[in-house]
């Protein structure tokens, strides 16, 4: 007769008993449910959508931009020029006119007279505007207001174009790019932020619901 003691029956305190369904030993967490990223919202599409704003808003700026540089060059090439010495420029509409110069002297003097003989006042020009389009390159000079229509003449002492001020079209053509990229970008990244945010929470209710 062998002295091995017989094993204990099923139930023993020293037998382990088999686990019940769903039972989880202590200390150890139960295993992640998984979540399919279809069931989570916002959708997906938001992720896009959001990168498409920011993307869009970049190519109008960029447009914009382009569009305001070409209108500024297409101006002054329409400007009337007088080369150094006298010559004559066609005022059209009466309004404040600007004197550049495109001898690159840094300095203009010159006497304009209006159609009747008239002497017309000028005056320093006070921002510093510049340009170079097509070959051509200017720095605002003077300024002068044209009161009357009809050819005037012009004595200078180096190159200039007279035409209106640009000053404007260039604050258009830079700034507005800047800020309708900039904002595009910013709407695009907060609505990037808040679609992650909450699909994370989104994903945290399903996992524990």
């Amino acid at each position: 007769m062998s002295d091995t003691p017989p094993p204990p029956p099923f139930g023993h305190p020293n037998r382990p008993s088999s686990p019940e369904p769903g039972w989880v030993p202590t200390g150890q967490a139960p295993a992640a449910r998984s979540v399919d990223p279809d069931d989570l919202r916002p959708k997906r599409r938001w992720l896009w959508i959001s990168g498409a704003v920011a993307v869009l808003g970049v190519v109008i700026a960029v447009v914009v931009g382009v569009l305001g540089v070409v209108g500024i060059s297409n101006s002054v090439d329409d400007f009337e020029r007088v080369r150094q010495g006298s010559g004559s420029i066609r005022v059209v509409d009466p309004g404040e006119y600007v004197v550049y110069d495109e001898g690159g002297t840094g300095s203009v003097s010159l006497t304009i007279t209006d159609p009747d003989g008239r002497p017309v006042p000028t005056s320093r020009y006070q921002n510093e505007i510049t340009y170079e389009f097509g070959g051509r390159s200017g720095t605002a000079a003077l300024t002068f207001e044209a009161r009357a229509t009809g050819t005037h003449t012009v004595q200078t002492d180096t190159d200039i174009a007279v035409g209106p001020s640009i000053a404007s079209r260039l604050i258009f053509a830079i700034v507005l790019p800047f800020a309708i990229g900039g904002v595009s970008v910013t709407v695009g990244l907060v609505m990037l932020i808040v679609t992650l945010v909450r699909r994370s929470k989104s994903k945290q209710r399903i996992i524990h619901a």
